[in-house]
């Protein structure tokens, strides 16, 4: 163990990451942007990876835990096409996509709407309320002799989730999309877990860097992926004789996206 307490290191990340997410929150109520969508769902990732670690300690916050999931997966389809439309304008070649390019922007539309609509119902304040709660009682449990006890059973899902992440990687498939986003969720997951109990408990045996290295080149293939499956919606509403700049684009992501592959076959995690 180092400086902090445990308790009191998971009431700081929540408390810090959930009051973001509630300004983030109120934000997108009003306006939905690139950045706002991409923030709201990182920090809630974050928040997430702290309640994880509140289960084996014996806290549970199931209905905050299942407010976070709906927030996070409502806004999953709009992040995507946010990445595609930024994906298309950091191609570097002659490729003219203005047709598929307002195919996207239409999508984006409907889907704000969409989400604009079921954010109305979401209220702010009983979250603010729930996470008060939550860091409340943690702090109550802030006192050493809880944090001997606290220490081991977070080792222990140190391990495990380790376990767990060494099992994905062994089942990873590049044509497997479950594989990859298991890969992805379960790297952000020791990512930001190791980063909230730094300050408490030391983990000799993690790399972050590696961790980070999945997350991305993963992440990029994903959102490949993605802008794929768009492009074919694309092609089988307009046809592919009218459509010969956007199966250029589409062979030019397909090459990306076995560049990516020899990358992550290369890279080795311990």
């Amino acid at each position: 163990m180092t400086g902090q307490s445990i308790y009191f290191c998971l009431a700081e990340s929540i408390e810090k990451n959930g009051f973001k997410y509630l300004q983030i929150l109120k934000s997108v109520k009003k306006k939905i942007s690139v950045d706002s969508v991409h923030e709201l769902r990182v920090t809630i990732r974050k928040i997430e990876a702290a309640l994880e670690l509140l289960e084996p300690l014996g806290f549970e916050d199931e209905k905050l835990a299942h407010e976070l999931k709906h927030i996070r997966k409502l806004h999953g389809s709009i992040r995507n096409i946010h990445v595609e439309l930024e994906s298309i304008k950091n191609i570097k070649t002659t490729i003219s996509v203005k047709a598929f390019k307002n195919f996207l922007n239409a999508k984006k539309i409907q889907e704000e709407k969409k989400i604009l609509k079921k954010l109305k119902i979401i209220s702010i304040k009983n979250q603010r309320t729930e996470i008060k709660k939550l860091v409340f009682k943690l702090l109550r449990k802030d006192t050493p002799p809880v944090n001997l006890k606290a220490s081991r059973l977070l080792e222990i899902h140190h391990h495990q989730i380790i376990k767990e992440f060494k099992k994905v990687k062994t089942d990873y498939s590049p044509k497997s999309a479950k594989s990859i986003h298991n890969i992805r969720i379960i790297s952000k997951k020791i990512r930001y877990q190791c980063e909230i109990l730094k300050p408490s408990l030391k983990f000799s045996d993690i790399n972050l860097l590696k961790y980070k290295f999945y997350q991305d080149a993963l992440g990029k293939f994903q959102n490949n992926t993605v802008l794929q499956k768009s492009i074919n919606k694309y092609l089988k509403k307009h046809g592919k004789i009218e459509s010969k700049l956007v199966l250029k684009l589409q062979m030019h992501i397909a090459k990306e996206q076995n560049n990516l592959i020899k990358r992550i076959t290369k890279m080795k995690l311990a």
